[in-house]
Protein backbone atom coordinates (compact mmCIF):
# COMPACT_ATOMS: atom_id res chain seq x y z
CA UNK A 1 0.00 0.00 0.00
CA UNK A 2 1.32 3.41 -0.97
CA UNK A 3 0.07 6.21 1.27
CA UNK A 4 0.50 9.94 0.99
CA UNK A 5 -1.21 13.27 1.51
CA UNK A 6 -1.95 15.91 -1.11
CA UNK A 7 -2.91 19.50 -0.41
CA UNK A 8 -3.06 22.92 -2.09
CA UNK A 9 0.64 23.33 -1.23
CA UNK A 10 1.59 19.88 -2.61
CA UNK A 11 -1.22 18.92 -5.05
CA UNK A 12 0.59 16.10 -6.84
CA UNK A 13 2.27 12.80 -5.98
CA UNK A 14 3.85 10.31 -8.37
CA UNK A 15 5.17 6.77 -8.11
CA UNK A 16 7.36 4.73 -10.44
CA UNK A 17 6.46 1.05 -10.77
CA UNK A 18 8.47 -1.69 -12.42
CA UNK A 19 6.87 -4.99 -13.41
CA UNK A 20 8.58 -8.09 -14.73
CA UNK A 21 7.47 -11.52 -15.88
CA UNK A 22 9.94 -14.41 -16.04
CA UNK A 23 9.92 -18.18 -16.27
CA UNK A 24 11.06 -21.11 -18.38
CA UNK A 25 8.49 -20.68 -21.17
CA UNK A 26 7.52 -21.21 -23.87
CA UNK A 27 4.49 -19.07 -23.24
CA UNK A 28 1.26 -19.36 -25.20
CA UNK A 29 -1.26 -16.55 -25.44
CA UNK A 30 0.28 -14.80 -22.45
CA UNK A 31 -0.76 -11.39 -21.27
CA UNK A 32 -0.50 -9.10 -18.30
CA UNK A 33 -2.55 -6.49 -16.52
CA UNK A 34 -1.25 -3.65 -14.31
CA UNK A 35 -3.90 -2.37 -11.93
CA UNK A 36 -4.07 0.47 -9.41
CA UNK A 37 -6.77 0.74 -6.75
CA UNK A 38 -6.96 4.07 -4.92
CA UNK A 39 -8.94 5.61 -2.03
CA UNK A 40 -9.05 9.30 -1.12
CA UNK A 41 -10.50 11.05 1.93
CA UNK A 42 -10.63 14.73 2.84
CA UNK A 43 -8.94 15.37 6.20
CA UNK A 44 -11.24 18.31 6.95
CA UNK A 45 -14.73 19.22 5.80
CA UNK A 46 -14.72 20.45 2.23
CA UNK A 47 -16.51 23.68 1.33
CA UNK A 48 -17.52 22.23 -2.03
CA UNK A 49 -16.70 19.33 -4.33
CA UNK A 50 -13.02 18.37 -4.48
CA UNK A 51 -11.72 16.38 -7.46
CA UNK A 52 -8.80 13.96 -7.32
CA UNK A 53 -7.38 12.41 -10.52
CA UNK A 54 -5.70 9.01 -10.64
CA UNK A 55 -3.51 8.45 -13.67
CA UNK A 56 -1.49 5.48 -14.90
CA UNK A 57 0.74 5.39 -17.94
CA UNK A 58 3.29 2.99 -19.30
CA UNK A 59 6.65 4.69 -19.71
CA UNK A 60 7.80 1.69 -21.78
CA UNK A 61 4.84 2.07 -24.14
CA UNK A 62 3.68 5.75 -24.00
CA UNK A 63 0.51 5.04 -26.02
CA UNK A 64 -0.92 3.18 -23.00
CA UNK A 65 -2.48 5.42 -20.36
CA UNK A 66 -5.65 5.63 -18.29
CA UNK A 67 -7.16 8.23 -15.96
CA UNK A 68 -10.13 8.45 -13.62
CA UNK A 69 -11.46 11.33 -11.51
CA UNK A 70 -13.31 11.06 -8.21
CA UNK A 71 -15.18 13.85 -6.45
CA UNK A 72 -15.17 14.20 -2.66
CA UNK A 73 -17.80 16.06 -0.65
CA UNK A 74 -17.48 16.73 3.07
CA UNK A 75 -15.13 14.22 4.66
CA UNK A 76 -16.38 11.24 2.67
CA UNK A 77 -14.05 8.56 1.35
CA UNK A 78 -14.18 7.54 -2.30
CA UNK A 79 -12.47 4.74 -4.21
CA UNK A 80 -11.51 4.22 -7.83
CA UNK A 81 -9.23 2.09 -9.93
CA UNK A 82 -7.59 2.01 -13.33
CA UNK A 83 -5.72 -0.67 -15.26
CA UNK A 84 -3.54 -1.10 -18.33
CA UNK A 85 -2.27 -4.06 -20.34
CA UNK A 86 1.27 -5.05 -19.38
CA UNK A 87 4.17 -6.48 -21.40
CA UNK A 88 2.53 -5.67 -24.73
CA UNK A 89 5.90 -4.90 -26.37
CA UNK A 90 7.55 -8.27 -25.57
CA UNK A 91 7.41 -11.58 -27.38
CA UNK A 92 9.29 -13.71 -24.86
CA UNK A 93 10.08 -13.37 -21.16
CA UNK A 94 11.87 -12.21 -19.21
CA UNK A 95 10.06 -9.00 -19.95
CA UNK A 96 9.99 -5.80 -17.92
CA UNK A 97 7.78 -2.74 -18.13
CA UNK A 98 7.82 0.61 -16.36
CA UNK A 99 4.71 2.48 -15.27
CA UNK A 100 4.07 5.86 -13.70
CA UNK A 101 1.20 6.34 -11.25
CA UNK A 102 0.09 9.93 -10.57
CA UNK A 103 -2.44 11.28 -8.10
CA UNK A 104 -3.39 14.91 -8.54
CA UNK A 105 -5.62 17.34 -6.71
CA UNK A 106 -7.49 19.32 -9.38
CA UNK A 107 -8.31 22.98 -8.60
CA UNK A 108 -6.17 22.86 -5.43
CA UNK A 109 -6.85 26.42 -4.24
CA UNK A 110 -10.24 25.45 -2.79
CA UNK A 111 -9.26 22.08 -1.34
CA UNK A 112 -8.40 20.78 2.11
CA UNK A 113 -5.67 18.19 2.66
CA UNK A 114 -6.54 14.80 1.17
CA UNK A 115 -5.24 11.49 2.50
CA UNK A 116 -4.72 8.95 -0.26
CA UNK A 117 -3.75 5.33 -0.49
CA UNK A 118 -3.03 3.20 -3.53
CA UNK A 119 -2.50 -0.51 -3.99
CA UNK A 120 -0.69 -1.75 -7.09
CA UNK A 121 -1.29 -5.16 -8.64
CA UNK A 122 0.23 -7.07 -11.54
CA UNK A 123 -1.47 -10.08 -13.12
CA UNK A 124 -0.02 -12.49 -15.67
CA UNK A 125 -1.71 -15.34 -17.49
CA UNK A 126 -1.29 -17.72 -20.40
CA UNK A 127 -2.61 -20.90 -21.98
CA UNK A 128 0.32 -23.27 -21.36
CA UNK A 129 -0.42 -24.26 -17.75
CA UNK A 130 2.19 -27.05 -17.36
CA UNK A 131 5.11 -24.77 -18.14
CA UNK A 132 3.68 -21.51 -16.86
CA UNK A 133 2.92 -22.46 -13.26
CA UNK A 134 6.57 -21.71 -12.44
CA UNK A 135 6.21 -18.28 -13.97
CA UNK A 136 7.01 -15.40 -11.66
CA UNK A 137 5.80 -11.84 -11.79
CA UNK A 138 7.49 -9.08 -9.84
CA UNK A 139 6.31 -5.59 -8.93
CA UNK A 140 8.40 -2.85 -7.34
CA UNK A 141 7.27 0.72 -6.60
CA UNK A 142 8.88 3.88 -5.28
CA UNK A 143 7.79 7.46 -4.76
CA UNK A 144 9.18 9.95 -7.28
Amino acid sequence: MLESRISPEAPFVAYAAYTEISGPGPFEAWSGLFEVSMWARAVDQTTGPVTVRLGVRSTSNPDLQSFDDITLNGTMEMRTGVHLPAWTHCSFPPCGEDFEVTIELLHPTSSPMIDIGATLYIHGQGDNYDLERTTQVRLEARKL
